[in-house]
C-alpha cells in the first residue's frame, strides 16, 4: 500500500485541508483502516481500490468511518490522476445509462457546501468537453449528488446554454422586516 499526504483546496503546501490517501491493491480489514486513520490523526484518511475501470473510495476519521469527505475525495483524485491514471481526463464521466450523456459531482467545502447538489455553472465547463468527445451539440447531464438533478446543455457557437426543469416546494410571505 502506498500512502500520500495531500493538501486539498490550495496550491501551496502547509495550506488548505490535509488528507492521507492510501492506494490499495485489495481491501484490507476495516479495523486496520481505522488504525491507520487513527495513527495519521488527520480529519480524514481515504482508502481507494481499483475494481475494473473504477476506483472505490472509503473515508475514515481517527474515530470512525464516515459516508463522505470532499477534501479527501479531491486529494484522492489528485493522487490517482497524477500518479496512477496520468492519461485519464478528470471531473466527469460518460454515463452508463442511455438516458444521460455524462455524470458529474461538484464539491466545494471551502464555500461551506460539502457537495453542491446540482450546479449549472460547472456544466458550462463540462459540456464543451462532452460535446467534443461525444460529437454532439446537445447533452443530457446527470449530477449524481444525494439530491441529484438533470441538466440540459446545448452548445451554440462559443456559448453553452444550460436549462432544466423546476418545481415549487413552498410559498410564503415576509410580514415584517426589522
Amino acid at each position: 500500500m502506498e500512502q500520500y499526504i495531500v493538501d486539498a483546496f490550495t496550491d501551496k503546501v502547509f495550506c488548505g485541508n490535509q488528507a492521507a490517501v492510501c492506494v490499495l491493491k485489495n481491501w484490507i480489514p476495516d479495523e486496520l483502516m481505522q488504525n491507520i486513520a487513527r495513527e495519521n490523526n488527520f480529519s480524514e484518511t481515504a482508502f481507494t481500490v481499483k475494481e475494473g475501470e473504477k476506483y472505490h473510495l472509503r473515508w475514515f476519521t481517527p474515530a470512525a468511518e464516515i459516508d463522505f469527505c470532499g477534501h479527501a475525495t479531491l486529494g484522492t483524485a489528485f493522487v490517482l490522476l497524477n500518479f496512477y491514471e496520468k492519461s485519464s481526463p478528470a471531473v466527469t464521466a460518460q454515463s452508463d445509462s442511455a438516458e444521460y450523456d455524462c455524470v458529474s459531482r461538484g464539491f466545494c467545502p471551502e464555500l461551506g457546501l460539502m457537495e453542491d447538489p446540482v450546479t449549472g455553472s460547472s456544466h458550462c465547463m463540462i459540456a464543451p468537453y462532452w460535446c467534443d468527445r461525444l460529437k454532439k451539440e446537445k447533452l443530457t447531464c446527470f449530477q449524481a449528488s444525494q439530491r441529484s438533478g438533470i441538466l440540459y446543455a446545448e452548445r451554440k457557437n462559443d456559448r453553452i446554454i444550460i436549462s432544466g426543469k423546476a418545481v415549487l416546494f413552498s410559498k410564503s410571505e415576509i410580514l415584517k422586516i426589522n
